[in-house]
């Protein structure tokens, strides 16, 4: 994308359920923000490359039940794919720490505002704390630390994030979820 009409033209061609690897070197955030405000767009930023952005753009179903619990699903799904392909890669680096500041930019101080267990929000920035030095020499330790992500995440969609949808009115979830997904790097 080199022109910020044609980024928008890429996201306007979106259907319901489709999605979109899109790459350019034009501002980005201006753009995504209008679309994000005019309808219904995820967007997933992506390790830059060479001074190029990149970026996943999907259009979800209509009737999402709670579109930002089913964002950062979608975000754990795209993080663990970049795990699979190179766990030990910058993809999934990039991917897993852009993740955890969004929640701690945005979820976590959401959290402490308005839900009933305030330690929930420090034991799960400790766990990302733990997720940001893992050892990955061997088979075991890699291992070890899949199970520990997977163990949060399954936390974060079971519990966090639904306690959190419950605390939450209509107006701040469209809002974080706008947020979040010009959170990048």
């Amino acid at each position: 994308m080199e022109s910020p009409a044609e980024l928008r033209a890429a996201l306007d061609g979106l259907a319901p359920g489709d999605g979109r690897m899109l790459a350019g070197h034009v501002a980005w955030k201006p753009v995504v923000r209008e679309a994000v405000a005019a309808g219904s767009l995820w967007w997933f930023p992506l390790e830059p490359d060479a001074g190029l952005w990149r970026a996943r753009a999907e259009r979800p179903r209509p009737g999402a039940a709670h579109k930002l619990a089913a964002y950062l699903a979608r975000d754990h799904r795209l993080m663990e794919a970049a795990w699979d392909q190179a766990p030990r890669g910058r993809a999934f680096h990039w991917r897993l720490e852009r993740h955890m500041r969004v929640e701690e930019r945005l979820l976590f101080p959401a959290w402490v505002r308005h839900g009933d267990r305030p330690g929930w929000a420090r034991g799960l920035a400790a766990e990302h704390d733990l997720l940001r030095r893992p050892v990955l020499n061997s088979r075991i330790h890699m291992r070890a630390f899949r199970e520990r992500l997977d163990s949060h995440d399954d936390k974060e969609e079971r519990v966090f994030y639904p306690a959190l949808m419950q605390c939450l009115d209509d107006v701040e979830v469209a809002s974080l979820l706008r947020e979040a997904m010009l959170i990048d790097l």
